[in-house]
Order: structure tokens, then C-alpha cells, then sequence
């Protein structure tokens, strides 16, 4: 199979952490990359004509080769510089490339606004045909580490688990090592700023309802996982549980429409991205996991009926 890792460059500092990344997957994934920088439309003229690049081109695929050539990319990866919308063509050469993964960088420069992740990041964890891979400023590279020992999953509880699941064991058999899945819950979010803590019977029973709707999550989604159940809230528990399996990456849903805020999708996600010291793979709700769709594909025996 002829797969490929679509790796969005923008910034030096995003190119480092995006394209280490995107290495490793696809060393890891046996695919090749395809390094894109995408000029934004402001040298676009009307009606569909645009501005030859001529040398800004040709600096900037000197650029990229020479990342490519610092990353050790896989034999086969080949770069590509693109103007327009930089989302738009990161989504269109994704769609003809077949990609399974797109990874970029967030610029991480906040969460007072979803905006500060940066508006390609955030297109893409809405919009993508296939995963989305993004790497916050403060995640270690990737192709540094020794290994990278397992794949922690956040489990919400409600409709959508058995997916975003089902693709991180899929993730977890690929790159060899042990997928861990998380259920979160802040005893805090059930009282206001003034009520008392939980008296330690209620704090018990919530622990063993969150201990049960993640057993029947991973039970749903017919995987194998290693559970765990923090009270915390839920970016935390993810980050805590990452760093104490030394995980390469943490898998969520993206912008998911829970009646709470979403606790695992969305917002969290977003937290995650730009905030996070661990690579974030974010499965967008329009993401293709089936046979045939000619992206991501699960092959480790994941149930498309889930899907």
C-alpha cells in the first residue's frame, strides 16, 4: 500500500516540531511524507488566476528539502508548495494524496479563544477526510526519544467512544505498544464554587459509576486497553496518564456536542493542542476510517459497525 503523512509547514519553530513528527509516523506507520508549505491567498489575483511564485518557490522548497533531509524522512516523501487558503489545501492535497494522518503545529498561545490554536489547526480538527496530528510547542520530539511506550485514548462515556477508540487501538497495533484509555471526572463541575467537596461515599460512588461506564465503553468498542479512572479534570488526567506511560501521542474526538460542554471533545481538544506536552490526534467527525475510503483505514481488526 502506497500510504502517505500530509505535513503542514508554516513557522521555523512549527516546522521543527510538525515535520519530527510526522517523521516518526511515518517510520513507524511505513508511509511516506509529503512536507507542504502553503502560501496564504494574499498573493492570489481574482478569478481563480494566481501569482508565479518564481523564487519565493524555489526558497521555500530549498526550505523544505532541507528539513525533510534533517528529519530523515522516509525514502519516497517529496515536498510541495502550494498558495491559497492554507487549511483548504492542506485538506485538498490530503484528499489526492489518499493521507491517512495530516500533522501540523499549534502556535500555542492560548485557549482564552479557540482562534489561538491557530485557525488552520482548528479547521482541520473540525473538517479533515482523516486524522489530525498536532503537535503543541511544548511536546517532546518524538524522534529524540528511545520509544515511545503506548497510546492513551480519552473515553467520554456517551455515543461516539466506540469510534475514537476502535482508531486508537487500530494506532496503538500499528506502531507496536499498549493503548491506554482514560475516563475523567471533576467532582468539582457537580457543586458550585461554594459548595463543600463530595462527602467520601458520594466521591466513592462517583469513582465506581466512571470506573463502569469506561468498562462498558472499551467493552463496546471490542478493544483491548489498559483502563484508568482519575478524578481530575479531563486535559489533566490525559497529560498525567501520558506522561506516566511515556506515550507518544493522545487520542481524542474532535468538537464533539455533549450536552456538559463535551468534556472530552472540543474545548479539551483544543486545550490539549495548544497547551499539551503531548502530540494530540484528533479524530474530526467527517474523518473516513472504513475499507475503501482511501484514507486511515482500520486493519487491526477494529469493528466498522462501530463506525
Amino acid at each position: 500500500m502506497d500510504r502517505c503523512i500530509v505535513c503542514g509547514i508554516d513557522s521555523p519553530d512549527g516546522a521543527r516540531r510538525a515535520a519530527s513528527v510526522a517523521a516518526r509516523f511515518g517510520h513507524d506507520l511505513d508511509s511516506r511524507v509529503v512536507l507542504a508549505h502553503v502560501a496564504d491567498v494574499a498573493g492570489a489575483f481574482p478569478y481563480g488566476f494566481r501569482l508565479p511564485s518564481g523564487r519565493r518557490a524555489t526558497r521555500a522548497r530549498r526550505r523544505l528539502a532541507a528539513i525533510a533531509t534533517e528529519h530523515d524522512l522516509p525514502i519516497g516523501s517529496e515536498v510541495r508548495v502550494e498558495v491559497g487558503d492554507p487549511a483548504t489545501e492542506l485538506i485538498a492535497l490530503a484528499e489526492a494524496e489518499d493521507a491517512e494522518l495530516i500533522v501540523v503545529a499549534s502556535r500555542g498561545l492560548g485557549v482564552a479563544k479557540a482562534a489561538l490554536l491557530g485557525g488552520v489547526s482548528s479547521a482541520l480538527m473540525r473538517e479533515s477526510p482523516c486524522p489530525v496530528v498536532v503537535v503543541p510547542p511544548k511536546a517532546v520530539r518524538p524522534r529524540d526519544a528511545k520509544r515511545l511506550d503506548a497510546v492513551v485514548c480519552g473515553v467520554e462515556g456517551q455515543g461516539g467512544d466506540s469510534r475514537v477508540l476502535s482508531f486508537a487501538a487500530d494506532l496503538a497495533h500499528r506502531l507496536g505498544v499498549d493503548l491506554h484509555a482514560v475516563h475523567a471526572y471533576d467532582p468539582r463541575a457537580l457543586h458550585t464554587a461554594a459548595a463543600a467537596a463530595p462527602a467520601p461515599p458520594l466521591a466513592a460512588e462517583l469513582h465506581e459509576f466512571a470506573e463502569r461506564r469506561l468498562e462498558r465503553a472499551v467493552e463496546a468498542a471490542g478493544v483491548r486497553a489498559v483502563t484508568h479512572v482519575l478524578a481530575l479534570p479531563p486535559d489533566a488526567a490525559l497529560e498525567r496518564v501520558a506522561e506516566s506511560t511515556r506515550a507518544g501521542v493522545i487520542v481524542v474526538g474532535s468538537q464533539g456536542r455533549g450536552r456538559l460542554g463535551s468534556v472530552l471533545h472540543g474545548s479539551v481538544a483544543i486545550r490539549l493542542a495548544a497547551e499539551g506536552d503531548t502530540a494530540l490526534v484528533a479524530l474530526p467527525t467527517e474523518a473516513e476510517l472504513k475499507a475503501g475510503s482511501g484514507h486511515y483505514e482500520l486493519a487491526a481488526g477494529g469493528d466498522e459497525r462501530s463506525l
